[in-house]
């Protein structure tokens, strides 16, 4: 099927990823240990957004809002104890920046289980309904039709 610029794609070539366009959380989960910079990407529209204001700004707090995602947990404690070691206070603050973001997302009631269901959904090839996001800011479906959002 053609692109937005008349070229052909595929499903498979769409580095989609979840993210909600200008929720201001900071990087995207996928991001957490690259040091590449990221790829064009593909956004649906979720219905929640994260509330930024969800996790206190503390290393108990984010911990605690981050066991609902174990993955997650490891890399801030791996990322804190390495930072601690150091004792550098600009590290350890450093470290609390890169993961409010992540624990405001699990602290956002019904945030995460709305992207695990869409990106079930997408998994399981339903598309349906879903609005896209290319690097220009323009919304379309997964057939790369323009979507008229009333943004």
């Amino acid at each position: 099927m053609p692109d937005r610029g008349g070229r052909r794609r595929s499903r498979s070539d769409s580095n989609a990823v979840i993210a909600r366009p200008g929720c201001g959380v900071g990087p995207t989960p996928s991001s957490v240990g690259s040091d590449s910079p990221a790829p064009r990407r593909r956004s649906p529209i979720t219905a929640h957004e994260v509330d930024p204001n969800a996790c206190e700004r503390t290393p108990g707090a984010i911990r605690t809002a981050l066991e609902r995602r174990s993955d997650w947990l490891q890399g801030f404690e791996r990322d804190w104890l390495s930072a601690a070691a150091d004792f550098d206070q600009g590290a350890l603050d450093g470290v609390l920046d890169k993961w409010l973001p992540f624990a405001c997302a699990c602290a956002t009631p019904g945030y995460l289980d709305e992207i695990e269901q869409t990106i079930k959904r997408m998994t399981e090839g339903d598309t349906e309904g879903l609005v896209f996001w290319d690097a220009e800011g323009h919304p379309f479906d997964a057939e790369s039709n323009p979507v008229d959002t009333g943004r």
